[in-house]
């Protein structure tokens, strides 16, 4: 008894219909979007996340060169075509201008630390536009709270009490990395 070759024997070898194939390219399609929406919303959590990092190490920074200079350090919180950053330095208020490469600052001014100008999408408001750290007191003048932003509302504060201390927290609750406000 001759046996029939199952991928030729009728009904059993056939193509998708078009219909199937809509059906997958629907799927495929919804399941790219859905992925494309989780991975944007990833990228810019990264971005807040290390535009916070970058700030809390200049705050830090202002704090820790105050002690080793013994003299006041003041930090700037600047803007220019590149967008917002934070610039530590020895001189009065605006003595150092500029985000990027180089910060300009005036005769005899020494710049500290400087934050990277934010990422797209990162934008900066605060409650103050300059402190000085004093290290005769160990203390910093005003006391103030930085925020960095999402365009999607999402934001982390930057909180300097007045023995410089730094909190950083979230106001839209506790996320994987900053505890709530």
């Amino acid at each position: 008894m001759r046996r029939s070759n199952p991928l030729t024997a009728r009904g059993r070898l056939r193509g998708w219909s078009l219909l199937e194939g809509l059906l997958a390219t629907a799927l495929a399609v919804s399941m790219t979007a859905v992925a494309w929406a989780q991975l944007a919303d990833w990228l810019s959590m990264r971005r807040l996340q290390a535009a916070s990092a970058d700030w809390a190490a200049v705050l830090l920074s202002a704090r820790q060169w105050s002690f080793e200079l013994q003299q006041p350090v003041r930090l700037d919180l600047g803007s220019d075509s590149r967008g917002a950053c934070l610039v530590a330095h020895t001189g009065q208020r605006g003595d150092c201008a500029g985000c990027g490469a180089p910060v300009v600052c005036q005769p005899g001014v020494q710049l500290v630390a400087r934050s990277l100008p934010l990422p797209s999408g990162v934008s900066a408001s605060a409650n103050i536009s300059s402190q000085l750290w004093n290290p005769g007191t160990r203390s910093v003048s005003p006391a103030g709270t930085m925020r960095l932003h999402l365009s999607d509302g999402r934001t982390v504060h930057h909180v300097v009490n007045l023995t410089g201390r730094l909190r950083r927290c979230s106001p839209d609750g506790p996320t994987a990395t900053w505890p709530a406000c």
